[in-house]
């Protein structure tokens, strides 16, 4: 087997404090360790920046990398010498690279944090050329205090592929993925690609070995996130590193209620959300709070409209599709929150409730409630309810109309907790008659059909509605096995010739 690995520059620890400006950067010239000092260089400036915005007063600390052969190159501050997490004592640092001039930077890659519970920050495995300079830029967004960091260039020849798009969009159990296939080094043979439902571990995914730069997925799970990783096979037994994860969800089918989201999501599209182009003000967002924060009432996540200083916000985000009987009332419950940071004491928020038959803005021409001036920073319980007219699929708005920003500092509108619910006659009557033994479920459970009710349909999904297991009914006789599904709770969503039922489950 060829070694992927060509050059390894010798690993060194290095105390030397970066320089404060772009023409002072400090050269890295060996692998290693590195401790920034306190942030308090210049920032840097341009139209290609990495981030829109620094600290109210921003500050960065310079190093630059000119490679002597192509290769990959890794910063990161997620190392033993900075604290992780989410807490104020964690490390909470921002990165960006650089190629261009000092006068005309281009930014090539950037990280803010690690993941959701991490705020240290890392680019991992970005290709770099031979000659080309590359200045790697700390700023002091979030923390001006001095860290750590670790530098890792590795010379190669076989190179990850880049520019990932569908070359068929996602449907409810399909999606096309392409990608660009490496620019230099050496000539792809064909890619490794693997996939399955988010946060699988890798080796256990469905593994593809295409020879061309695209594959076609089939048989995937309707409502759901799939990730994958993909990699350049250069032959001879050279592979290049891996690439991904890299998330995607396929449709999300209507949801019968009762429908229950926490946005604990990235993305709204993860949880078969819409969030149309604010008109004014700042697009809806899952915001990642942190457990136990004040920014969430539950989770790690709440959905977030951030205000304009400048105008009235008008920004909406709307649910999954949901399933509604004609001429029933439909009860919508959520958490609402007015955020203000601090120094803001005058800022309130102010939105709508609403709903229509399709998941656009246009659509949203049903005002079932308007709040205003809400000025209470408490999660608070809101409980609205209407009648559509007419059985059929509808979509619910929240609808973002907070005043300018008055207070100078951050405000927002938060809600978290939304739910739906639809009290049926027969589906009350489903649910007195099916039963699910035991819950809390260790690895499998048996469902109690006490009227034989003929079932046409069962899957599980979970807090956010995206469906996690699909169910073979001919199995119902049997216990069904949920050994592989995570401890939590899910939703036994089952269809009958007589109505619907949703089983909450408790997985241990």
């Amino acid at each position: 087997m060829k070694k992927l690995l060509l050059l390894l520059l010798s690993f060194v620890s290095i105390t030397i404090y970066s320089q404060g400006t772009c023409a002072t950067a400090l050269d890295i010239t060996a692998n290693g360790v590195f401790v920034t000092g306190a942030i308090d260089g210049t920032y840097p400036t341009g139209t290609g920046l990495c981030f829109a915005s620094g600290s109210a007063s921003p500050n960065a600390k310079w190093y630059k990398f000119t490679p002597t052969a192509n290769g990959v190159i890794s910063v990161t501050s997620a190392i033993a010498a900075n604290p992780g997490g989410t807490s104020a004592t964690a490390t909470d640092s921002r990165l960006g690279i650089y190629t261009g001039t000092c006068a005309a930077l281009t930014c090539v890659a950037a990280n803010d944090d690690v993941s959701d519970t991490d705020y240290r920050s890392a680019v991992s495995n970005f290709v770099v050329t031979s000659g080309t300079t590359y200045y790697i830029v700390w700023d002091d967004r979030w923390q001006n205090t001095s860290f750590s960091f670790e530098f890792t260039f590795v010379a190669q020849s076989c190179f990850v592929p880049t520019g990932f798009t569908f070359t068929v969009a996602p449907t409810t159990t399909t999606a096309g993925i392409g990608w660009t296939a490496p620019a230099s080094g050496s000539t792809p043979t064909g890619y490794e690609f693997e996939y399955g439902l988010q946060g699988f571990t890798q080796g256990t995914g469905t593994t593809l070995t295409p020879t061309t730069n695209s594959v076609s997925l089939t048989s995937l799970i309707p409502s759901s996130v799939y990730s994958f990783y993909v990699r350049t096979n250069c032959g001879a037994g050279t592979f290049s590193v891996w690439s991904g994860p890299i998330s995607f969800n396929t449709v999300f089918t209507a949801v019968a209620p009762p429908y229950n989201t926490g946005f604990e999501q990235t993305e709204l599209d993860y949880i078969g959300w819409f969030a149309p182009t604010a008109t004014a003000g700042n697009d809806f967002y899952p915001n990642n709070g942190g457990a136990g924060s004040a920014l969430v009432q539950e989770g790690s996540y709440a959905l977030a409209g951030v205000s304009s200083a400048t105008a009235t916000s008008d920004a909406f985000a709307i649910s999954r599709g949901v399933t509604l009987e004609g001429g029933q009332p439909v009860t919508v419950t959520l958490y609402a929150s007015n955020f203000r940071a601090t120094g803001n004491t005058t800022s309130t928020a102010s939105y709508n409730v609403t709903y229509g038959t399709a998941q656009t803005a246009a659509a949203q021409t049903n005002i079932v409630a308007s709040e205003t001036g809400l000025s209470a920073a408490a999660f608070t319980l809101k409980t609205y309810s209407f009648t559509p007219a007419s059985t059929g699929t509808y979509y619910i708005g929240i609808r973002n109309l907070s005043p300018a920003n008055t207070g100078g500092a951050t405000h927002a509108l938060l809600i978290d907790n939304f739910s739906v619910t639809q009290v049926l006659s027969n589906n009350t009557f489903v649910e007195s008659k099916i039963g699910v033994y035991p819950n809390p479920v260790n690895d499998a459970f048996v469902i109690e059909n006490n009227e034989s009710l003929t079932i046409t349909s069962l899957t599980i999904s979970d807090i956010n509605g995206r469906t996690v297991k699909n169910i073979n009914v001919n199995s119902i006789g049997n216990e069904i096995n949920i050994s592989e599904l995570n401890s939590g709770i899910y939703f036994l969503n089952i269809a009958t010739d007589n109505g619907t039922a949703t089983k909450k489950i408790i997985k241990n």
